[in-house]
């Protein structure tokens, strides 16, 4: 099945997540199928948004991202690899 949103393949059902309350999850643009409509959903401030962000799944509002950014920053949660944010890092 192809996601409608971004016509990714990457769509799939809470097989490796059976705790999560969702059906059907699209990894590429992190789109949830729910109560029939696909919407996108920050995992954190459950803002339906326009655009998500994360790193592999996108899962975030921008504010939220911002702030898990600002917070690594802080906090100096840094990659020692290539010195970006922990939540911005794919090493």
């Amino acid at each position: 099945m192809n996601c409608p949103l971004c016509n990714s393949e990457r769509v799939h059902d809470n097989k490796y997540y059976p705790n999560e309350n969702w059906a059907l999850r699209c990894d590429g643009c992190g789109a949830e199928l729910i109560n029939g409509t696909w919407t996108k959903q920050c995992k954190k401030c459950h803002k339906n948004v326009d655009e998500l962000y994360g790193m592999f799944v996108p899962h975030l509002c921008k504010e939220c991202m911002d702030k898990a950014l600002e917070n690594d920053r802080k906090t100096g949660n840094i990659c020692s690899m290539c010195r970006l944010p922990r939540s911005a890092c794919c090493c």
